[in-house]
């Protein structure tokens, strides 16, 4: 097994709670293959235990891969335009599993501009066990941020 890439690839998350309202903003950069970008987005506490929880399962359902999404909507509900998402399914099978990014930005000064990146970094199920327990701390308090760095299997 290589351990982490030349290139530094990872994931971290930091959560910014809001009260005791079980909502925080999660905080979210990423890295992989010369792509890199950050955003943040507003998520339920306990949507983001639930995630942490559905990473820690093995193997990753197929077909029902854990995925969380936050982002903003129109007044009238419509127009969701995703900030963060983060899927994890499985990649091949020898046991890697893709970690899929997505980060955009949250306001833009002219509607036309927008930044944002799409990345995938490659991990294995012990890499993504051990992420899940450091978000679930991270959300709870206990922690400050969650890393998730990239494993590739030979």
């Amino acid at each position: 097994m290589n351990g982490p890439r030349e290139d530094g690839a990872f994931l971290a998350l930091r959560h910014r709670p809001e009260g005791s309202l079980d909502i925080g903003e999660l905080l979210v950069a990423a890295r992989a293959n010369g792509f890199a970008g950050r955003s943040s987005a507003y998520f339920n506490d306990s949507a983001i235990r639930a995630f942490a929880a559905r990473l820690a399962e093995y193997p990753l359902p197929d077909g029902n891969a854990p995925a969380i999404s936050g982002g903003t909507s129109d007044l009238g509900g419509g127009n969701y335009t995703e900030l963060v998402g983060i899927t994890v399914a499985p990649s091949e099978s020898r046991g890697q599993l893709a970690v899929r990014v997505h980060l955009a930005e949250s306001w833009s000064s002219r509607g036309d501009a927008k930044h944002e990146v799409r990345l995938e970094l490659l991990t294995t199920y012990e890499r993504l066990r051990t992420f899940s327990e450091d978000l679930a701390r991270v959300v709870n308090g206990g922690q400050s941020e969650a890393v998730l760095g990239e494993e590739v299997l030979a």
